[in-house]
């Protein structure tokens, strides 16, 4: 049981290595109280499938064994034969071959409250975090999925009352006009639709 245990922590600090789940806080500065308020929240990975390489660890395994998430990015970006990024990601986004490095970022979650959507506010975001932590990075991911359409246990919600105040039931319902609506938003911040999926890219 100890030499499980150990094999255990030893896997979970490769993966750690390579993977890097980020997650922070939307402010803005309020002039009435000359103080920063909370309007948003964001979710990131950092995939640094390099160091993976390098320290012999397979790239299915590493990401699989993260999440589902991002075993379901592999599957659309990586050859599971020679781990590679698949030729259309290059050909996508107009980039040479090899400058499909490894590394990738991928926004899991933005979240905006009501009073502060329609401001611009997710574009100065994602412009934000690209520069800020896309290092080595050539492709930036995200799966295009409205946030209301997503089906959450209770149990899977940390915080239940800010859960409530983003008030999702409020927005567009009808999945085809709700997911039309947001793909072409993300169009309009330079994001391109891989063909026959949810999923779309962007160069650094």
């Amino acid at each position: 049981q100890r030499e499980i245990s150990k094999s255990l922590r030893t896997r979970n600090l490769k993966q750690a290595k390579a993977i890097t789940f980020i997650k922070g806080d939307i402010k803005a500065y309020d002039d009435e109280t000359e103080s920063p308020v909370l309007i948003g929240k964001i979710q990131l990975y950092y995939c640094d499938m390099l160091s993976a390489c390098i320290n012999g660890r397979s790239l299915f395994e590493v990401m699989d064994g993260h999440s589902a998430t991002l075993e379901e990015f592999f599957a659309i970006l990586y050859n599971p034969t020679t781990e590679e990024m698949k030729p259309f990601v290059s050909e996508l986004l107009d980039i040479e071959i090899d400058e499909c490095d490894k590394n990738i970022l991928i926004f899991n979650r933005i979240e905006i409250l009501p009073d502060y959507r329609d401001h611009g506010i997710t574009k100065q975001v994602v412009n934000h975090c690209i520069r800020l932590f896309s290092n080595n990075c050539n492709v930036i991911a995200l799966q295009c999925y409205p946030l209301q359409l997503s089906k959450l246990d209770e149990e899977e919600i940390d915080d239940i009352q800010w859960h409530n105040s983003l008030q999702l039931d409020k927005l567009e319902q009808d999945k085809k006009k709700a997911q039309k609506s947001l793909s072409s938003y993300y169009k309009s911040l330079g994001f391109i639709r891989i063909p026959r999926t949810n999923f779309m890219l962007i160069k650094k």
